[in-house]
């Protein structure tokens, strides 16, 4: 067995422009970008770690009091690990943080999520 790193960086930037009245509400711009490290630790055990940090910018949603277009600035922290049971069977555990910062305090928020996950592959 030998011990692998992976270093990855994605970046993703979208329009959403809707076409329908009704619509227009979600129309954004919005920029991501995620860095993130995983890493093979033993025959049956590897972890991953990352963080996304996302710019959405809309167009049509204002902030009720200011007058101006409302912006999220969110940040997302992740840690996991994976315990490969059999060939096509992982059990996971993922830790998830995530932050969202908006010039809207109504918008705000922040929230944990534990998740676990059995995978089989048939």
């Amino acid at each position: 067995f030998a011990e692998a790193n992976t270093l990855k960086v994605r970046q993703e930037f979208y329009f959403n422009d809707s076409n329908e009245g009704h619509q227009d509400y979600n129309d954004a711009q919005d920029y991501k970008v995620r860095l993130s490290f995983l890493r093979d630790w033993a025959p049956n055990w590897s972890s991953t770690s990352s963080f996304t940090y996302e710019l959405k910018r809309y167009e049509r949603r204002n902030v009720l009091e200011r007058g101006v277009a409302q912006q999220d600035y969110t940040k997302t922290y992740e840690l996991g690990v994976t315990y490969k049971l059999s060939p096509a069977v992982d059990l996971a555990y993922t830790w998830r943080y995530k932050r969202n910062a908006s010039n809207d305090p109504v918008q705000a928020y922040e929230n944990v999520t534990n998740a676990l996950a059995l995978t089989a592959l048939f």
